[in-house]
């Protein structure tokens, strides 16, 4: 994270690494590694960030470190608004729906792969929680939304 008193420090930095040739002063500004980011969301106080290279990663703003990793294909991922330790991520690729528990890289709660019982439930471009937790809404390239309930059997909870 970068202070607010560096922000104008930054953007120089920046504007002179986006005229440089060297594609490593491009990619590293204050030793920061640039992600192309897909989603930003707060899980408690810890950001969960779903990046194009590396999955999702799940970020502590205060000690500034990467805390827990999975790796994937995430488009999206978004924490439950009921429970900070949940979230809930769609890919692009394949139509799959995974809910994490961001308490342990290891851990997978659930996971369904929608596109091999919908053809139509693939390349998966968004995803939110209700308020109450009970449902997930996703859309997909088609401009089609799915609800998926968190309550019924099977529901990857």
């Amino acid at each position: 994270m970068i202070d607010p008193q560096f922000a104008e420090q930054d953007l120089l930095l920046h504007k002179q690494a986006e005229n440089s040739d060297d594609q490593i002063s491009r990619d590293h500004l204050r030793n920061f590694k640039k992600w192309s980011l897909y989603s930003l969301d707060w899980s408690g106080d810890k950001l969960l960030i779903s990046t194009k290279e590396y999955g999702i990663r799940l970020w502590d703003a205060e000690k500034d470190l990467e805390e827990r990793s999975w790796s994937g294909d995430w488009m999206m991922a978004r924490c439950d608004p009921s429970n900070p330790n949940v979230a809930a991520a769609v890919s692009w690729s394949g139509g799959k729906f995974k809910v994490l528990d961001m308490r342990s890289s290891q851990n997978t709660v659930g996971q369904l792969d929608c596109g091999k019982q919908n053809p139509m439930m693939k390349e998966f471009l968004e995803l939110t929680w209700s308020p109450d937790s009970k449902y997930i809404a996703t859309n997909t390239k088609h401009d089609q939304v799915f609800l998926i309930d968190m309550r019924m059997p099977g529901a990857p909870r």
